[in-house]
C-alpha cells in the first residue's frame, strides 16, 4: 500500500534478515502529514523482500527516519508518490500500469508459483484468505480478457495485417525468478508463465 510505503522507517527495515516489518503508515490530516498504524490488524506483519528491493532501499538518502523521503528531508504524501509513480511510467513499455497493478501482480506472482494462499495473504496483509484469492481470480480474469480482444484483433484481420507481437519480462521472488511471456501472431495468441532455473 502506498500509504506503508511513505510511512517505511529505516528502524522497520531489517536488512541482515532481508525483511520490513510493516508497522506505520503516512495518514494526511488538516495538520499534515501524521504516524499512524497500518490500515487494520492484519496489515501489522513482516514481509521477506527480494535481494532488488533491498537493493533498491539501500540506494536511498538517509536523510529522516523515512526510507523515502522528500530532498528536504519530510515524509512523502501517498498521493504524491502516486503522482510521481504515474510520471515514472509513462517513460516504460508499463504505462498502463497502477499501484494496485503491482500489488495484484505480486499476489498472482506467488499463486502462481504455488505459495500457499495462507502465506500469501499474510505476506498482503489480507484480512480473510477470500480476499487474497478474489484479488488472484480478478487478475486471471484481466489476463483472460486481454488475450481474448488481442485475438479477437487478429481474427478480425484474418492474421495477415497485424504485426506480431510479443511481451517477455522476467520477475524475481526471493530466489526464483519467473519469465512471463505474452506473444500473439497468425490468429494465435500464447501466454506462459515459466520459473526459471
Amino acid at each position: 500500500r502506498r500509504s506503508e510505503l511513505c510511512g517505511l522507517r529505516w528502524m522497520d527495515v531489517d536488512e541482515a534478515e532481508m525483511m520490513i516489518h510493516v508497522r506505520n503508515q503516512i495518514l494526511v490530516r488538516e495538520e499534515g502529514l501524521v504516524d499512524g498504524p497500518p490500515k487494520t490488524q492484519t496489515s501489522i506483519r513482516d514481509v521477506e523482500i527480494t535481494q532488488a528491493a533491498l537493493d533498491a532501499i539501500q540506494r536511498q538518502p538517509r536523510r529522516c527516519k523515512y526510507v523515502f523521503s522528500t530532498e528536504t528531508g519530510n515524509a512523502i504524501r501517498p498521493d504524491t508518490f502516486a503522482r510521481d509513480f504515474n510520471q515514472v511510467k509513462k517513460k516504460t513499455k508499463f504505462s498502463n500500469l497502477t499501484l494496485h497493478d503491482l500489488r495484484a501482480s505480486y499476489i498472482t506472482i506467488l499463486l502462481g508459483l504455488g505459495v500457499d494462499v495462507r502465506t500469501v495473504q499474510e505476506l498482503a496483509g489480507h484480512a480473510s484468505s477470500a480476499i487474497t484469492q478474489e484479488v488472484y481470480a480478478r487478475s486471471r480474469r484481466d489476463l483472460k480478457q486481454k488475450a481474448a480482444k488481442i485475438l479477437d484483433k487478429e481474427l478480425s484481420s484474418g492474421g495477415q495485417t497485424a504485426k506480431p507481437r510479443a511481451i517477455s519480462t522476467t520477475v524475481s521472488v526471493g530466489s526464483k525468478q519467473v519469465q512471463v511471456n505474452l506473444s500473439s501472431g497468425a490468429g494465435n495468441v500464447h501466454l506462459t508463465v515459466n520459473p526459471m532455473e
